[in-house]
């Protein structure tokens, strides 16, 4: 951080390994961005977040979030913290995974019934927010909550990418006591499995904003996933 005076703090990670914990990379490796944007007077510090933080979480995702969210609040830098809903745009971990098992299989799994509700937001919309914040002082101090304009349940999210792939598929509603199940031996037997424990308590949350996020106030027309996903699907 030699003769840095803004930061972006966007680290984060949704599997954990031996070396890459959510207490390494969320809260210990916050509090190293926090203690050296201060030893090098940094006089910005944006922090991407997420939406559903907070310090009675059932999820370590979550809960490590707040951890890390509470060195940023406690820095005195001038910090904004963004909690957005789930991210989409063309190198997505999200809507891309929906769109494989629909080109590729005649049956598309769906954790629980399909049923959470999800406001996606638009990769370009969050990062142009981001990179307003920096030079607006009324940003300081503020945590904000980031969804898009349609709150949506994961069917309808499904039923979107299938109507702009020209297909039709039959979902299978997997229950989440199963999936939790399947989850808690996989993280024993796999190195990096597919599903984990922390992710299936997760995907049983609504992720949508308690507020409606303020577009007006960074000159955005924010982006619908129809649209979005017409670029990259």
């Amino acid at each position: 951080m030699d003769g840095v005076h803004q930061v972006f703090h966007l680290v984060g990670i949704l599997l954990e390994s031996r070396q890459a914990t959510f207490q390494k990379i969320h809260v210990e490796g916050t509090r190293n961005v926090v203690e050296a944007a201060k030893e090098r007077k940094v006089s910005r510090l944006v922090m991407l977040s997420s939406l559903g933080t907070r310090p009675n979480a059932r999820s370590r995702y979550h809960q490590t979030k707040w951890q890390a969210e509470e060195h940023v609040r406690r820095s005195g830098l001038a910090w904004t913290l963004f909690r957005p809903s789930v991210i989409f745009g063309p190198l997505d971990d999200f809507t891309n995974q929906f769109a494989k098992m629909v080109s590729l299989s005649p049956v598309v799994p769906v954790p629980g019934q399909g049923k959470i509700r999800l406001q996606p937001v638009w990769v370009e919309d969050v990062v142009q927010c981001l990179y307003q914040s920096l030079n607006d002082p009324t940003t300081h101090g503020q945590t904000l909550e980031m969804g898009g304009p349609e709150v949506l349940t994961l069917d309808e999210i499904i039923d979107r990418i299938q109507t702009k792939l020209g297909k039709t598929r039959y979902r299978m509603h997997i229950p989440f006591p199963l999936l939790t199940t399947q989850a808690w031996f996989l993280e024993r037997l796999l190195p990096r499995p597919p599903l984990t424990v922390d992710q299936m308590i997760l995907a049983q949350e609504d992720n949508v904003t308690r507020h409606p996020f303020p577009w007006q106030r960074f000159g955005i027309a924010p982006r619908a996933l129809r649209d979005g996903i017409a670029e990259f699907l």
